[in-house]
């Protein structure tokens, strides 16, 4: 192809074919009587040949990408948290002075089944009560709200001594909003890192409940270590993992799809990875 015969092309239509042949071509955007026209003067065709060579690292560029794996250091301290919900049900009932067998026993259970009713509703509700937050958006404010009840729980039972089931309703209600709306909205929020980030995200969660259920009564069992620190100690890392989320991982995100916004060649190549790493 040639430059007169690119000029001397009279149709968009005929234009846009003969542009799928060149090997390589380049399109200089100018000023044309209807927004959005392709005019001839507005391209510049090529016939120089690309070597492999070349194509090669923009072919491979995102599938040599590797999995973003301090995203687990997002996941653990969120599922550390759900831990402490339902595994440390018996060091808050001693707290409360509430006994097997009494009334109080049963309200307390009716207390802690907020945790699950939360998690039930939010799974599904939080599309139509969060839709005008994204995907990244809801993943903060899910981060928020447990951190939220581990300071109900930290603060207004153990700390200020209130034992009152109404702070029991209200922490462990918030908990199961937490949970409920964090993974799906994580595992959307990071779908422009690939499967593989994924993977990463997915094994936090049995890492996070480890650490409570067993690294948790492992020091209880050795140590003197009051229940409070338990709480205190991930409140800190919840406020970490919102730190890590809007700084790395969430920038990374941005970073990646304003990069595939602009090249349009490499938005091609990411959909082509995203599809194959399936």
């Amino acid at each position: 192809y040639s430059k007169n015969k690119t000029k001397n092309m009279s149709t968009n239509n005929q234009l846009t074919t003969a542009l799928l042949t060149p090997d390589r071509y380049t399109v200089v955007p100018v000023s044309s009587p209807q927004q959005g026209e392709i005019t001839p003067e507005a391209v510049v065709v090529t016939t120089e040949t690309t070597s492999e060579e070349e194509v090669a690292p923009v072919k491979n560029l995102f599938g040599k990408i590797e999995p973003y794996r301090r995203v687990i250091f997002v996941v653990i301290p969120v599922f550390m948290a759900y831990a402490c919900l339902f595994a440390l049900q018996g060091k808050l009932k001693t707290e409360l002075s509430v006994e097997c067998g009494a009334k109080e026993d049963e309200a307390f259970g009716r207390a802690v089944s907020a945790l699950y009713m939360g998690n039930l509703i939010f799974r599904f509700a939080h599309n139509l009560i969060l839709f005008p937050f994204s995907p990244r958006g809801r993943t903060c404010l899910s981060i928020i709200v447990l951190a939220l009840s581990m300071s109900v729980i930290a603060f207004g039972i153990f700390v200020f001594k209130i034992h009152d089931l109404t702070l029991v309703w209200l922490a462990y209600g918030l908990g199961g909003i937490g949970i409920g709306s964090f993974e799906s909205n994580l595992l959307s929020a990071i779908t422009p890192l690939g499967h593989r980030t994924k993977l990463w995200a997915t094994l936090g969660i049995p890492a996070g409940v480890v650490i409570i259920t067993v690294g948790s009564f492992v020091v209880f069992a050795v140590t003197d270590v009051p229940v409070l620190s338990v709480y205190l100690t991930v409140l800190f890392l919840l406020v970490c993992s919102l730190i890590m989320f809007l700084c790395f991982v969430r920038t990374r995100c941005s970073r990646l799809l304003k990069l595939t916004h602009h090249f349009p060649m490499l938005s091609q190549e990411y959909h082509s990875f995203i599809s194959q790493e399936k």
